[in-house]
């Protein structure tokens, strides 16, 4: 058995074995559940994708359509990048608070 992910959140710890996942929830290791999809059915290398608007579709679409799509184009540009703030936010708080550099300690020396 390969441990793959410990996620920080939630204290699960995630293990492969052979074809499936297996979800570990509790930290002494008998309470385990297998999960119901098939690890090796995702694929592995996974490329980044260009969500940029085509403007060769866009183009492609009817003249009065056009303003339409573009105006989802950006729409779902603007999700897109509210979303990866979010986990940005996420990710710089919870690395800020495992590295501990705000500064709080608990010496009392100056008081």
């Amino acid at each position: 058995m390969m441990k793959i992910v410990d996620a920080l959140e939630n204290k699960t710890t995630v293990y492969k074995n052979g074809e499936f996942t297996e979800y570990c929830m509790n930290s002494n290791g008998h309470q385990k559940e297998w999960a119901k999809r098939n690890a090796d059915s995702y694929p592995r290398n996974i490329c980044p994708v260009d969500r940029r608007p085509m403007v060769q579709k866009i183009m492609e679409t009817d003249p009065l359509q056009q303003g339409q799509a573009l105006a989802c184009a950006l729409k779902n540009k603007k999700k897109m990048q509210k979303r990866t703030d979010k986990l940005a936010s996420k990710l710089s708080d919870s690395m800020m608070s495992a590295l501990d550099l705000s500064g709080n300690t608990d010496d009392s020396a100056g008081d």
